[in-house]
């Protein structure tokens, strides 16, 4: 069911997974967590959910360089983390339903890289969620941001 789910998502969405794999494997991660698509929200491509990070006030290269760092640092306190899980954690199949029902709410049929925003945002207590608080970011404002972007005409990207 979670991989029928993928096909809702917009080309910029399914990026930012295969660039959260990317993240994975040069950590030597063998799974991929909410801070790995954290990482692929930062990747430098115009996307919707970059645009977001712009009207937020927050420079997606430092919020990148902010991710990697928690990464980091997580390893080496724990590197037992490296092996522990194969393929999407548990918080990153939450992450996935939660940029579904964010769409949905927006009574959209497909997901945006925004929607994956808003869920790293709402799914609390991961390093993802972590990183995006001390950056200042809340799911409010980035929903506000978001409806803002919208009366401008920023739609999802394909």
């Amino acid at each position: 069911m979670l991989q029928n789910r993928f096909l809702y998502f917009t080309s910029s969405a399914r990026s930012i997974f295969k660039e959260a794999q990317q993240s994975a494997e040069s950590y030597q991660q063998t799974y991929v967590a909410p801070e790995h698509f954290l990482i692929g929200i930062t990747s430098g491509k115009a996307t919707t959910a970059s645009r977001l990070l712009n009207k937020l006030e927050v420079d997606p290269s430092r919020l990148k360089v902010a991710a990697e760092q928690a990464i980091a640092d997580q390893l080496a306190s724990h590197p037992d983390f490296r092996e522990r899980w194969l393929g999407l954690t548990e918080e990153a199949k939450r992450v996935v339903e939660l940029a579904v029902d964010e769409a949905s709410q927006e009574q959209l049929n497909f997901v945006g890289s925004e929607h994956v925003l808003l869920a790293l945002l709402r799914q609390r207590g991961t390093l993802a969620s972590e990183v995006l608080e001390k950056v200042g970011i809340s799911l409010e404002r980035a929903r506000a941001k978001l409806q803002s972007l919208r009366r401008e005409g920023h739609l999802s990207e394909p």
